[in-house]
């Protein structure tokens, strides 16, 4: 009878271990998950692929929009974070399923934010004229990112920058092959500046992709 009430006082606390053990594993993922999601921001996505000029209240009601998380830093701007933001609202440009939705792709009743531009809070409006070659072909179009590539020199020679490397695009007029940028002031200072001091060119960025900054290119590293 000893030898069994051991075996029972063993067994008990061999469940009791394992359950605390349990306990803190399970505790520690929900930390885990905790930590990873702090600086996670809420943004609307389609389910599907909306053409230009689409009625948004339709797809609404029939349930074509949902909500993702994505990194703080990884939201674009002007970016829906509310379904209600969509309603009374019709696409100006397609959207592809599953990329963040800013208000520069939306045309509505009322006046976008912004202005009719749309310009992201803390930012401005610079248009720059530029040949079709360095607008990715023209094929560029408003509510993309590019990053602007800058081309200078001074008696020390000539280097190519990623001037700014993440640029959201307004406007661009086919046309007259104008292109309108939302960027900081100090950002405007330097692409002005580099506008009439040297050349421009302007690389379109996939959907949902960030630009990065790359080293300068000199011309002793361009002919390696």
């Amino acid at each position: 009878m000893k030898v069994r009430g051991v075996v029972v006082v063993l067994a008990f606390l061999l469940a009791a271990g394992a359950t605390a053990a349990v306990f803190a594993y399970v505790n520690g993922v929900k930390n885990d998950n905790k930590s990873a999601t702090g600086n996670m921001v809420q943004v609307v996505v389609s389910k599907q692929d909306i053409p230009a000029g689409t009625n948004l209240d339709e797809l609404i009601a029939s349930g074509s929009f949902t909500t993702i998380q994505v990194p703080e830093d990884a939201v674009v701007p002007g970016a829906v974070t509310d379904l209600a933001a969509l309603q009374g609202q019709e696409t100006a440009l397609p959207v592809v399923a599953g990329e963040q939705i800013p208000t520069a792709r939306l045309v509505g009743t009322s006046q976008l934010g912004g202005g009719v531009l749309g310009i992201p809070k803390g930012y401005e409006a610079i248009t720059l004229p530029l040949d079709v070659p360095r607008t990715a072909g023209a094929v560029i179009q408003r509510g993309d990112h590019v990053t602007v590539y800058a081309t200078l020199g001074d008696e020390g020679g000539t280097t190519t920058v990623s001037l700014v490397p993440d640029v959201q695009v307004l406007d661009m007029n086919t046309t007259t092959n104008n292109v309108t940028l939302a960027l900081k002031p100090l950002d405007g200072q330097r692409i002005v500046f580099a506008q009439n001091e040297g050349n421009i060119w302007l690389a379109l960025l996939p959907p949902n992709q960030k630009g990065v900054h790359q080293p300068p290119v000199t011309i002793h590293q361009a002919v390696k």
